[in-house]
């Protein structure tokens, strides 16, 4: 048996249990096909059963389906539907609608639980499970606490990189907290200050990285920026 992960969030860290309990709720959604039903269109598409896309979509519509919160990553509100739909044998079965925003914007499953974020078929794998995307959002609900904010746009994803070197090696003492993270995504807390360093957008061609500083003030916003770039 599975627990739904706003009655037991078991594995987040107490952020982002804390940010489910304020800002999350659940609502119904359709499954779809599931369990021996999925397993037979599974075979009648693809010739071959995919027993693990079958457990892996169990799993997370138990665990996740039917949350909503409003994401910082996705700037929208987030409603967690996963279905899976075997149509083409041409194309790689995934699970479908994990992370919906109402926009072209959002994220599947690979049969791994990979969540791959995208804008229509545009497409890159970023974080290693939802609770990873559900740590990155809760970040947010901290950070906007401070009241000064800044935003710099960085030339490609080889900056962002150098920019990630040059925070960890800067005097703010800024902490990489790296559950938040992902392969384009990254966090950094401080005792008054966030770094949110995001190239996702940029991996799929949409818009350039992007480094958002919040901070006490924005003087400090200003100085963490220019160290950064």
């Amino acid at each position: 048996m599975v627990d739904y992960v706003g009655e037991n969030p078991a594995g987040l860290t107490q952020r982002a249990q804390d940010f489910l309990r304020r800002c999350s709720r659940r609502e119904d959604f359709d499954r779809g096909l599931v369990g021996a039903d999925l397993d037979q269109e599974i075979r009648a598409v693809y010739v071959q059963p995919n027993s693990k896309i079958v457990s892996t979509l169990e799993f997370v519509q138990e665990r996740y389906g039917g949350l909503t919160y409003t994401s910082g990553l996705f700037d929208s509100d987030v409603f967690f539907t996963p279905v899976c739909e075997p149509e083409d044998p041409t194309e790689e079965l995934e699970i479908l609608y994990a992370v919906q925003t109402g926009s072209p914007a959002g994220a599947c499953l690979s049969a791994d639980g990979v969540v791959i974020v995208g804008v229509d078929y545009h497409e890159v794998p970023e974080f290693p499970s939802l609770d990873s995307l559900i740590e990155c959002d809760s970040m947010f609900e901290l950070a906007e606490q401070q009241p000064a904010t800044g935003t710099m746009h960085l030339a490609g994803l080889d900056r962002l990189r150098g920019a990630v070197e040059l925070i960890e090696a800067s005097p703010f003492r800024l902490r990489r907290v790296p559950e938040a993270g992902g392969a384009h995504t990254y966090w950094f807390s401080g005792q008054s200050a966030y770094v949110f360093l995001s190239g996702v957008w940029g991996a799929i061609g949409f818009m350039p990285p992007s480094i958002r500083v919040w901070a006490e003030n924005q003087q400090e916003v200003s100085r963490i920026l220019a160290t950064s770039g």
